[in-house]
Formats: C-alpha cells, structure tokens, sequence
C-alpha cells in the first residue's frame, strides 16, 4: 500500500503532444510556467488532457497545429495531371487555380454521386484519407455514405470508444433502416435526424441544450466543456456541475417544448454516455472533405492518384507493398523498372498499360545516377549504354553498384542484346559488366584510347559475350528475393507463373483464401512467411503467412514439421479445412509443393 501511495499521481514518463503548441513571447512564457527541453526542443510538462489541466487554468490556450500528407498528395497529384496535359511544369499558382476549379469546397459541391458509389461503395480506397485500414474500409461499405456528414460521421464513430461500444454496428443498422426511425420530438429529429438517431458530434448535443433545453449558446459551450474534458484535479467539481446541467436540461425540455421527463432524461443519459467519446463535428466534416478530395481524384484521375501515392509511399517499404497490393487487386498492372522507361518518380505507362516503378525506388541507385541515365537514355543497346560513339565510358554518376542493381532487377530487357538473345539471360551480362568492369570503364575496347589505337585493338563486348554464354540463369525464387529486397515489391509475372496458374484455372482449384467458412477441400497458396510455433502440449505447428494471384492475404495453420523446401515464393497444394473461428488449416502431410 505504501508503494502504491507513493507512486500515485507522479509522472510515469514525459511525453509530448504530436501538434500541441502554446504561442507567447520566450521571457512571458519562461516567467509563467516550467520550460524544459526534451530531445533538443523546449517543452513545458504541465499538461491539458484526462489527468490535470494546467494550461487554461492560468489563461494558456494549447493551438493543435496537424500537419496532413493527404493535402500534399492532393498537391502533387494535381501536378502531375497538368504536367501530362500541358507537358510543362505547372507553377503553384496554376495548382491552386485547378484545385480551386474542380475540388475546393467553398466554390464545389461535394455531391459527385459516381465518387461516392466508385471509392466509398466498394473496395478502391488507396491512400484515402480516414479509410487505409481495413476496419474502417469496412464499415465504410457498410455504411454507404453518400454526403459530407455521412462522411463525417463514420470518422467520428470510427474509433476506439464508440468501436467498443458497437455504435457503428447499430449506426449501419439504423440507416438501413432510416424511414423507420421514430423521434419523440420534431427538435430532436431536426438535429439527430442527419445521423439517423445517433448523438454522434458535440455540436449536436450542444444544440439539443439550446433548443430543447433553453440553455443559452455560452451555457451549452459550458456544458460541452463539463460532459466532455475530464480532469482528475475537477472530477470533484464537474460531477455537481453535470447534475445541475441535467436538472436544467430535463426542466428546460418539459417546460419549453413539452418533452416528458422521462423521454428527456433518456436523452441525456445518451448524451452523457456520447461524452465519453465526444468528436465535434468541425473537425470531423474538415477531415471528410479532405477524404472527398483524395476520392475525387482517386474517380477521375484514377492512374495520376495511384501514381501520387505510390510514390508517396516509396521510401516506406511496408506501406508501398502494402499499396502495390491494393492497385493490383483493382486489376492495374505494376510493371518492372525499365532504364528507358522509368525516371524519378513513379508514373502510369499508356504504353505498357502498367505502373512503371522509379529507378529511384532501386536500392543502390542513386538520384545522381538516375538523372545522368535520364540525361543520356535512350539506350539502344549494350554498348550504348556502357560507351558514347567515341568508345568513352559513358558515366561519371552510374557506378558498379549501379549497373548490379539493374541487372538484379532486370531493368535491361529493352536493350537489343536481351531481345534478339545475343545476351541471354541478366546473369549473364550482370557477370559480364561486373567482372569486366574495370576493362570496360577504360574504353569499348578494354584498354585506353590510346593504347588501342597503338595496337589496333577489337571491341571487347563481342568476346566477353561468347565468353560468358552458357551462364545459368538466377533461378525463380533468387530473382523474387533480390527484387523483393531492391524494390521492396513482388513480380506477379515470376511469382504467379501464368502457365501454372492456367492449370490450376482449368482444374477448378481455389485459393486457401477463397475457401468459405467451414469448408473442406483440395486448395493452394503462395508462402510468404512461415513462424514456427509450440502449443501448451509442446506440439509443434507453423503459422503461415500465404497471398493468392490477387494479392489476398492471410494465415494458414500447418501442424507438424513442415519441409525445408517451404520457403517465401514457393506455391503450394494442399487439403484443407476452413475453421470459421480459427482459420484455415492443415497438416504437413497433406501439402505437396506445385513450384519451388
């Protein structure tokens, strides 16, 4: 008990508030409260949330400043729309003009009907704001919204407290079934009618106070103040201040408007439990119309905004795979890199009618490399690419780190050489540039200029072309892990090979993934990760991670020793149980490899 006393009430660690700002002068804010720096930069540890509020008690208001990546998506997304239209660079200004054209809400409608039903209705929502995760997705296509406080009003519900409390399964609910809702009062339906019911903002309740109440606007600020801040240091105190606010309430509903005591104060014991997650509905709308914009785009423009995204997420591996997987499921291709093709950023090939990554997004390619491939491409073949018409090396930026990186990759296959099978695989002239590289840097003739012209020397590519023929090719999974590990994405062309997956078509073999609750049958997966697990009895099973030619992913349980043969790329078939509590599931006795 004593060490319980004695840590009770202090500070467990000092944290910082991620948009949390107070504004004032440095030497009023040094007299007025503690300043200390924390990880380089000052910061009081007086706090405003649930356990004290320090700040407005002694006349500090806290600005929350929210810096959002949808706004520069939004931006550069615009950018490359006029850039393919216009072919020219668009200044800022021109950005603005076109956003403010099509999108800004204080001159457009946000009433796009093919918006709502293409993005919100159904399951194309990539680097949508307030719908990446997949429980708020879901309830999304519950929901069906169709206007802004629809919108908002899933962003408001979409979250921890309202989720335990299951309001967005009876906010589904209710909507579908919004004719039947019946309302005690016309004020009450007025003000909760938009949400079908449900108090879901604190402006909401704030006008029920007011309107029904007869609490004057200051009375209903203060009311949201005492329902929604609590504070450990005024429990005391707001608990009498709640009371006399629902005593004022019921009283104020009977005597004004005619509600019966009984239908007000359920009312307010709905308000009161709404407090307890309260969101307003300022933030909630400004946070749907963002959403709305990214789902315009994602509409209308649909290659530029997926473009947009993927290369906003190019330097975060998990998030980038995470959004290859999602386009792909759309049914777009993601391409290769190409050193033809590709340049600084990611961008949509009506050519090729795929995706076209960066060469940036290659590890081991500098941006310097990539501009001064940029500057002399196009390459028609090898020895364009190595030397100028003079026999010069014909890079100072693109080194031998470089050239492995796209051979690994297979960035070359526009090249002459790799069409006509001249060269006949990426090993073998990866093995020709690297182990030759130094020769080759000297001049098209492995030596300088000069001495070449003393001795009258032959190219050397030739030569070293039939010295290495025969080279062995890397072998399926080898070329999926070094593309996996440079450009942190997988190739569906080498992971699904396309004459396997027609047998596995014609033979009307499903996916594990594909399998539905409580099925049994023959079915096959890709690994993805395998963890090996014990149970309580010192049972040995694995948990396997598996993906399907749609990009699905899931769990698969496998019991027993599973092969050494069982590694990441490598498809599978096996009889297989679909548990709809526990998942899929299988022994390793019942799994036969299809490809390794």
């Amino acid at each position: 008990k004593s060490h319980i006393e004695s840590l009770f009430m202090q500070n467990r660690s000092i944290g910082r508030h991620a948009g949390g700002v107070i504004i004032g002068p440095p030497e009023d804010l040094e007299r007025s409260m503690p300043i200390i720096g924390v990880r380089g930069e000052l910061q009081t540890p007086w706090t405003e949330g649930m356990n004290f509020r320090n700040l407005e008690d002694n006349g500090f208001i806290k600005f929350d400043f929210l810096g959002l990546t949808l706004l520069k998506d939004v931006e550069n997304c615009i950018r490359r729309i006029l850039t393919r239209e216009t072919g020219t660079e668009p200044t800022f200004i021109e950005i603005r003009d076109w956003f403010d054209k099509h999108l800004n809400c204080r001159y457009v409608d946000q009433d796009d009907n093919d918006v709502w039903e293409h993005v919100y209705h159904q399951r194309r929502k990539t680097g949508v704001f307030q719908f990446t995760a997949e429980g708020a997705r879901r309830f999304c296509e519950d929901a069906k919204p169709t206007s802004i406080i629809e919108l908002a009003a899933l962003t408001a519900i979409y979250r921890p407290g309202p989720l335990r409390a299951n309001v967005h399964k009876k906010y589904v609910k209710d909507k579908a079934r919004a004719e039947e809702i019946e309302y005690p009062h016309p004020i009450i339906k007025e003000i909760l009618g938009p949400t079908f019911g449900h108090v879901t903002f604190q402006e909401q309740f704030m006008l029920l106070a007011q309107k029904l109440g007869g609490f004057t606007p200051a009375e209903s600020d203060k009311l949201r103040k005492t329902l929604v801040k609590k504070s450990l240091d005024t429990i005391g105190k707001k608990g009498g201040e709640r009371e006399a606010a629902r005593q004022k309430f019921v009283k104020g509903a009977k005597e004004i408007n005619g509600v019966p005591e009984h239908i007000s104060q359920e009312l307010w014991e709905r308000i009161e439990f709404f407090s307890v997650y309260g969101f307003n509905k300022s933030h909630a709308v400004a946070y749907a119309i963002g959403s709305y914009y990214a789902a315009w785009l994602h509409t209308h423009y649909e290659t530029d905004w997926l473009g947009t995204i993927l290369e906003s997420e190019n330097n975060n591996p998990t998030a980038l795979s995470k959004a290859i997987a999602e386009i792909k499921a759309m049914g777009y291709n993601v391409g290769t890199p190409d050193i033809n093709e590709s340049g600084l950023s990611w961008a949509w090939s009506e050519q090729r009618k795929s995706f076209i990554p960066p060469l940036t997004s290659i590890k081991g390619l500098g941006k310097n490399a990539v501009k001064e491939i940029m500057e002399k491409r196009p390459y028609s073949s090898v020895e364009a690419m190595l030397h100028n018409e003079d026999g010069k090396w014909h890079h100072s930026k693109l080194n031998k780190t470089g050239f492995s990186a796209l051979c690994k990759v297979e960035a070359l296959d526009c090249l002459d050489e790799m069409w006509n099978g001249t060269i006949e695989n990426h090993r073998q002239l990866h093995d020709i540039i690297i182990d030759n590289y130094d020769k080759l840097k000297k001049s098209k003739f492995g030596m300088t200029l000069r001495q070449a012209k003393k001795s009258d020397a032959e190219e050397i590519l030739p030569t070293l072309i039939r010295e290495y023929s025969g080279v062995e090719d890397w072998s399926r999974i080898e070329k999926l892990q070094m593309y996996q590990d440079m450009c942190s994405a997988t190739r569906d062309d080498l992971a699904f090979p396309e004459e396997m997956m027609d047998k596995i078509a014609s033979s009307n073999v499903k996916s594990v993934l594909n399998m539905a609750p409580n099925e049994k049958g023959v079915a096959w997966f890709c690994v993805v990760e395998t963890i090996q697990k014990t149970t309580k009895n010192k049972k040995v099973f694995y948990r396997v991670k598996i993906t399907d030619d749609q990009s699905n992913t899931g769990w698969l349980r496998i019991w027993g020793k599973i092969p050494a043969s069982m590694q990441p790329f490598t498809i599978w078939l096996t009889q297989a149980h679909n548990d709809p509590n526990w998942g899929a599931s299988t022994s390793s006795a019942k799994v036969r490899p299809l490809v390794k």
